[in-house]
């Protein structure tokens, strides 16, 4: 038994259903949301990884250098993060120009420079990432030296795709940034727990331990002969010289583990930003098979790592919050 003919308007209608599916791209405010939560997991995490540092007196050249001073190795780091924060500031505002862009279906010929400008404005505030135009007037952004063409496209699919080399480049650079930065605070944090913390902290463990380990042999004394006037004189000069060693033992204990702390947490929020930007240009390079398959952006990985950003976060504001506790 054959199934009967479909009516020539239905088959009509279903031919101009599917010429309109065909027709309809991806919804990339999604994109732009997760893109804002990550940037500003990124820029949170990295102000908060930088401020304990920067919060406390350090030893340089064997001379203590008070916070905010130029000479502070925070100073440094700040101004490095700066230039990042600008930087993953320029992600944002590219995911959100390519949202813009894509909603503004009323011009499509704004779409052919529109998309290009989002990526030279992106280009141009990654550090050691240039932007120039080739003879054809085409954009050209130069990453670890080589160029890569972004060509200006009048339909959506075709800018993102031409797009997509030269951000998976940026990415690359930033993520690689971000690595240098969290090499650059771990080093500045061992240097003071091996040049100064560590080296005062074991001096005064060496007369600490000592007078307690006399104290204990004084008391023993003392509990067979609680007459023995020598033994009491001595057992109090060595609680005066252990209660004068202990302010040191504690504030050095302190720093030291201050110091420790400030290096471990600066290590996992740098591994969790590179992770983010290597989720968002995945998430990026899925824009253009989005565009192919006429599909929303698959935003899993972006989503996962915006989470670990998070997590990372939170351990900062508790570590602070503890800190800060009198």
């Amino acid at each position: 038994m054959h199934a009967a003919p479909l009516p020539p308007r239905l088959l009509a209608g279903l031919a101009f259903a599917l010429l309109l599916s065909g027709c309809q791209t991806p919804d990339l405010k999604p994109f732009a949301d997760a893109s804002a939560t990550l940037v500003s997991g990124i820029n949170q995490g990295g102000d908060m990884a930088i401020a304990p540092l920067a919060s406390q007196a350090v030893m340089v050249n064997g001379v203590l250098v008070a916070p905010g001073a130029p000479e502070h190795p925070a100073s440094k780091l700040i101004a490095l993060w700066a230039e990042r924060r600008a930087a993953a500031n320029a992600i944002l505002a590219y995911s959100q120009s390519l949202a813009d862009i894509n909603d503004a279906a009323t011009n499509r010929k704004a779409t052919a420079t529109s998309v290009v400008d989002a990526v030279r404005h992106l280009a141009a505030a990654v550090p050691g990432v240039n932007v120039s135009s080739n003879a054809a007037g085409d954009l050209v952004v130069f990453v670890l030296g080589a160029g890569i063409e972004v060509k200006a496209w009048r339909d959506m699919a075709s800018a993102v795709k031409s797009a997509d080399p030269a951000v998976q480049a940026i990415a690359g650079v930033l993520k690689q940034d971000f690595a240098a930065l969290s090499a650059e605070l771990e080093s500045v944090t061992l240097n003071q727990l091996t040049s100064s913390t560590t080296p005062a902290l074991r001096e005064v463990d060496r007369l600490y331990e000592p007078v307690r380990e006399k104290q204990r042999a004084q008391r023993i004394l003392l509990a067979t002969d609680l007459s023995n006037l020598s033994v009491s004189t001595e057992l109090l000069r060595l609680d005066s010289l252990r209660a004068g060693l202990e302010p040191d033992l504690v504030a050095l204990r302190a720093e030291k583990s201050r110091l420790e702390d400030t290096r471990t947490a600066g290590k996992n929020f740098y591994a969790a930003a590179g992770g983010a930007i290597d989720a968002w240009a995945a998430a990026h390079h899925d824009l253009v098979e989005s565009f192919e398959e006429h599909r929303g952006p698959n935003l899993r990985l972006l989503a996962t790592r915006a989470q670990e950003l998070n997590t990372v976060i939170k351990e900062f504001r508790s570590e602070q919050k503890a800190e800060a506790a009198p």
